[in-house]
């Protein structure tokens, strides 16, 4: 080759701390949707967004509430194809979408899980014989 060009590309640094926000609201079933349409229609949240939901279904129900209003979004969970995952994040990423709704149900089936493996001794105050961790 005549004359090589070298590109070194860089990628923008993240925003340090002081620009990200995180909020956590506890609130009854029926006044989540209100709360974050409101948020969002008197522009207190403003930026990228990912909002966490604890189903599959709410991911859904939720993108169709806020895209009624004209908020548009997209959703990531572990239903999609790996390649729609992918999508709606590189569209995220490129500010088609500014507001994503992620479902973190992996998490709670994991707590789900634990709460089945473990055993209850039912009987356990009227047993006379003290039981050995293993055959229990």
């Amino acid at each position: 080759l005549n004359n090589p060009v070298i590109l070194k590309l860089m990628e923008p640094d993240l925003p340090d701390s002081s620009k990200l926000t995180q909020y956590v609201f506890r609130l009854e079933e029926q006044d989540k949707y209100v709360l974050i349409y409101a948020l969002f229609k008197l522009q207190l949240i403003r930026g990228k967004t990912i909002i966490f939901v604890s189903t599959v279904d709410r991911c859904y129900k939720l993108k169709l509430y806020l895209e009624q209003f004209g908020i548009p979004c997209c959703v990531l969970n572990s239903e999609l194809p790996a390649a729609s995952r992918c999508h709606a994040v590189n569209q995220f990423n490129r500010g088609v979408y500014n507001v994503m709704i992620a479902a973190d149900e992996k998490f709670l089936d994991e707590e789900e899980g634990q709460k089945k493996n473990q055993k209850v001794d039912k009987d356990k105050q009227n047993s006379k014989r003290i039981k050995d961790k293993e055959s229990g």
